[in-house]
């Protein structure tokens, strides 16, 4: 096994010594995350939504169902954010969550997970 001594640049792999019980190898790992440190596009008005559906459906990026979760969520007076994540940017975090895409069980009580992309 090759040790990393130092920082490794473009390094994708991590190693590490551990001692456990061999009947004890799962743990759990919490992290917060601030979807604010993400975020592309904040959407508080159907106004807005509705500008962002006409700049998404150039591209095709935003379904009719997407479009309709969306403004379903606007008009029960929550914000919707996009953004998105990725391993190129040399967050940790972000890679994580890239590769792994959101869980519901993983957010806020009422949070309502309209799309999410995972191991690209």
């Amino acid at each position: 096994m090759k040790r990393r001594n130092c920082f490794v640049s473009n390094s994708s792999s991590s190693s590490f010594v551990v001692a456990v019980d061999p009947k004890k190898t799962k743990f759990n790992i919490l992290i917060e995350v601030d979807l604010n440190e993400y975020v592309e596009d904040t959407i508080t008005t159907m106004e807005q939504l509705d500008a962002r559906w006409k700049k998404e459906e150039e591209y095709g990026e935003m379904d009719e169902a997407e479009y309709q979760k969306c403004a379903k969520a606007i008009k029960a007076g929550k914000t919707v954010f996009f953004g998105s994540f990725s391993t190129d940017g040399g967050d940790d975090v972000s890679s994580l969550l890239a590769e792994r895409g959101l869980k519901k069980k993983d957010m806020p009580a009422g949070a309502e997970i309209i799309f999410t992309q995972e191991g690209f």
